[in-house]
């Protein structure tokens, strides 16, 4: 499956990307060795994703609020994806080099590399469809588009389906062809108002408490070749 192909291109420490999926962890590790010293667990470089699973069950039964639950709940849930693509340790989720992208002024952009395509998660938020239809163009000027996917905060609509683009770039995002594909899931800030997607979508100050946290407006992404093209730098 696309575990051998996973790649993380990101230069923050267990900082989860799959897909679009978001789980920003940075305080992950010390939380994760004072667990493991309870437990008497030692030896991190050898946890896996189960044991990080784990972990955050035990952080669910001590949430002081619902709240709180449902952020462990959404960080837990990036894990499990991880684990359902047969990326079961830290040496396989750390395999690749580090990295970041860029898409014109959108920092931040996570990069995947499954099989011989790159997954590039563009932005969020539907209510700028037009600066995402913009993005897409020039992604279609610097070579083959292979699809896109896009989906609401229910998740209903890409479950096991990507969309594949038009031959020519088009200003409306609209569905052509549905044809099976793995698994897709999102996770974002959430709270940001205004253009918060022209700004850095994955630090810990738009996070709360450093936890990525569903998005809750549409997020859009396209399938293009694993290769650098003109005006995108990675």
């Amino acid at each position: 499956m696309a575990s051998r192909s996973f790649r993380r291109l990101r230069d923050s420490p267990w900082t989860a990307h799959f897909y679009g999926a978001h789980a920003a962890v940075e305080s992950f590790e010390s939380r994760a060795r004072i667990k493991l010293a309870k437990r008497g667990i030692g030896g991190f470089p050898t946890l896996s994703i189960q044991h990080l699973i784990d972990i955050l069950r035990d952080q669910l039964d001590d949430a002081p609020n619902l709240n709180q639950k449902r952020l462990v709940m959404m960080e837990e849930n990036a894990f499990r994806i991880l684990k359902n693509i047969g990326v079961t340790t830290k040496e396989a989720y750390d395999a690749a080099p580090p990295g970041t992208g860029f898409v014109k002024n959108v920092e931040g952009l996570p990069n995947y590399k499954i099989e011989n395509y790159r997954l590039l998660y563009l932005k969020s938020n539907c209510w700028h469809e037009g600066a995402s239809s913009e993005i897409i163009d020039a992604i279609h000027c610097g070579g083959p588009v292979y699809g896109w996917f896009a989906y609401d905060d229910s998740f209903q609509d890409a479950k096991g389906e990507i969309y594949r683009v038009p031959s020519a770039p088009s200003t409306m995002i609209s569905p052509i062809v549905r044809t099976h594909a793995l698994l897709i899931y999102g996770y974002g800030a959430q709270g940001r108002t205004g253009l918060f997607d022209y700004q850095n979508n994955w630090g810990p100050e738009y996070h709360n408490g450093g936890r990525g946290i569903m998005e809750s407006a549409n997020i859009i992404g396209t399938i293009v070749p694993d290769v650098t093209f003109v005006g995108i730098a990675f």
